[in-house]
């Protein structure tokens, strides 16, 4: 099954502060003592007991990107023996600390601690330490004569602004590991999952002493996940099976690396992003997971899938977010959106205000928006319409669900007279562009079929009847593209670039569009965006070249080609220059039989 999962980039957690701002409250009940202080949860204290080492349990904020927010706050009273605390952040592997003295509310910005945007990217804890000195003059602080501080509230805060958040697909064919049978509830996962020296993940005990602790996996070959960031470290992420006995421990490895994988009980260590996959073919139940017993890394999992096969399903990247938010500035999160040259789609129906300019490195992108929001000239569907549907060539695009266009523009400069096309609109020959389907083949030569209206989605032959590009327009609904029948004679067409391989096509010859016609490919194409493959039987030419039926005398050239597998070998003008096709005016078509035949096109 295929299911669709949101991954949050960043929180909006509302409390304190300018309630117009997005603020990241700390859990105070959630902390505890560290060497040489305590912390009193009930009334919200700290107590220490020595001027250095004396921090109490880090904040239970996440460790992660903190890019987005400008400053800590912090709430301090009721200083006793002490000029007042210090708060310590660990980024990029750098600790550092900054003094709050006296009683009050402090606002320290994440910049004063001596830190980079870069370095906010992996911040791994945020904690406070007692501060050592009295009124200016050095004091002996020890279990007799301690300092406390009540400290009140503790949140981090940024501007007002838009996020964003990258959705994630699992691959077809594959399960979310939240969907598998078995009734253990631990086994499920909210993602992005993120996890530091944890003793167990997704699991209880891990013991095995429970032999109903665990998920039927039996129905599957891999177990992979798409790990989305990695800091401060590296860890293994342990796998844990019942084997009917006793739990076995497995590795998984990067996706890439798994066909040579022979021990996936060794040791694995994760260091950087990327999908990772264990075999779990031989076992039917899952315990759950693990990252090592203290260590130092920080892991966020966005995605656990299982698949079938010998090979282990990749992850491959949706190409779509999420927005939300409000005001005119942003964070990193919508930077890196916007950034990605491979985005599709953007549901903007969480942002609010007016005249939001957002401008996607993607040109064909398209936002999903509220009316009257987003200042885009172009590719916003507001509902179900898109008003200005403008595609770039060269850069990928999909068809949102139900979609309409009023208006929808593709321009594309073309070197030849013909090209293959295929577009997610509704599109008529014109003086200036006309469209081909697919007719017959007769050994070298393929008869192609003029359309006055060519269907959204359908893949055709375009040629360019004069100047040096082509630009199709129409309007009405937008598809996805069509997949052509079954035949001897294909036509595919795609809305972004990929690679054909021949091997995919077994018994078939492939062909690229080249020179005015279709080339035989012995091994793969690149194909570009908004182009068409041919597909023809394996004793096709290398070579196929083009007639047209919808031309004056078509017929005569039918009738020569048809009799006797006679087949045209050349066409030339009045003046001898070879052509590629047949030309208005004088045409002096050479045949396979050795006759030459005069064809006047008007």
């Amino acid at each position: 099954m295929r299911k669709v999962l949101l991954l949050l980039i960043t929180l909006f957690v509302i409390g304190g502060g300018n309630l117009f701002a997005k603020t990241l409250n700390a859990d105070l009940s959630k902390l505890g003592n560290g060497p040489s202080s305590t912390w009193d949860g009930l009334s919200n204290t700290i107590t220490w007991t020595q001027q250095s080492n004396n921090m109490i349990s880090n904040f239970n904020f996440p460790a992660g990107d903190y890019r987005a927010y400008e400053k800590i706050v912090v709430n301090v009273s009721d200083l006793n023996n002490a000029i007042g605390v210090r708060v310590q952040i660990k980024a990029n592997g750098q600790e550092k600390t900054v003094p709050l003295n006296g009683n009050g509310t402090f606002e320290k910005k994440l910049t004063d601690f001596g830190f980079t945007s870069k370095d906010l990217e992996q911040v791994e804890w945020i904690r406070l330490l007692g501060s050592g000195y009295y009124d200016g003059e050095s004091h002996t602080i020890n279990s007799d004569n301690p300092a406390s501080a009540k400290i009140n509230s503790v949140y981090l805060e940024g501007p007002d602004g838009i996020e964003a958040a990258v959705v994630y697909e699992a691959p077809a064919g594959t399960t979310d590991l939240n969907d598998i049978a078995g009734s253990y509830a631990a086994l499920k996962i909210t993602y992005p999952k993120t996890i530091k020296g944890e003793a167990a993940l997704l699991c209880g005990d891990g013991d095995g002493s429970n032999e109903s602790s665990h998920a039927d996996i039996s129905d599957y070959d891999y177990l992979c996940f798409e790990i989305s960031s990695v800091s401060g470290g590296s860890s293994d992420l342990r796998v844990w099976i019942w084997d009917g006995s006793k739990v076995v421990t497995l590795r998984p490895h990067p996706i890439a690396d798994c066909a040579t994988v022979t021990d996936w009980t060794a040791a694995y260590s994760i260091s950087t992003p990327g999908t990772y996959a264990v075999k779990i073919k031989d076992y039917n139940y899952l315990k759950g997971a693990k990252t090592n017993w203290g260590s130092s890394a920080t892991m966020t999992i966005s995605m656990a899938y299982l698949s079938k096969g010998d090979t282990p399903a990749a992850y491959l990247p949706s190409g779509k977010y999420t927005i939300v938010g409000a005001g005119a500035t942003s964070n990193p999160s919508l930077t890196d959106a916007l950034a990605d040259a491979n985005a599709i789609y953007y549901d903007a129906t969480g942002v609010t205000g007016t005249d939001v300019n957002l401008v996607p490195t993607n040109p064909n992108a398209i936002f999903k928006a509220n009316a009257g929001v987003l200042a885009n000239t172009k590719n916003v569907m507001v509902g179900t319409t898109i008003a200005n549907l403008e595609l770039t060539d060269g850069h990928p695009f999909a068809a949102p669900a139900d979609a309409t266009a009023t208006d929808a523009t593709y321009t594309r400069t073309m070197g030849n007279q013909f090209g293959t096309i295929c577009l997610p609109y509704a599109v008529s020959s014109n003086d200036d562009v006309k469209y081909y389907t697919l007719g017959a083949l007769s050994n070298d030569v393929l008869t192609l079929t003029a359309v006055d209206e060519l269907e959204a989605g359908t893949p055709a032959i375009v040629e360019k009847v004069s100047g040096s590009s082509i630009t199709a327009a129409g309007s009405g609904a937008l598809t996805a593209v069509q997949a052509p029948a079954e035949s001897d004679l294909q036509l595919f067409g795609s809305y972004e670039a990929k690679t054909i391989l021949a091997s995919d096509y077994e018994g078939k010859n492939i062909y690229a569009i080249s020179d005015n016609k279709f080339v035989q490919a012995t091994t793969s194409i690149n194909l570009p965006a908004f182009r068409a493959y041919f597909v023809a039987t394996p004793d096709a030419s290398a070579n196929i070249r083009f007639n047209f039926d919808d031309e004056e005398d078509a017929t005569a050239i039918n009738a020569l080609t048809g009799e006797g597998n006679v087949s045209i070998v050349s066409i030339y003008s009045a003046d001898g220059a070879q052509q590629s096709s047949l030309q208005k005016g004088v045409n002096v078509v050479k045949l396979s039989n050795g006759e030459v035949k005069k064809i006047i096109v008007k």
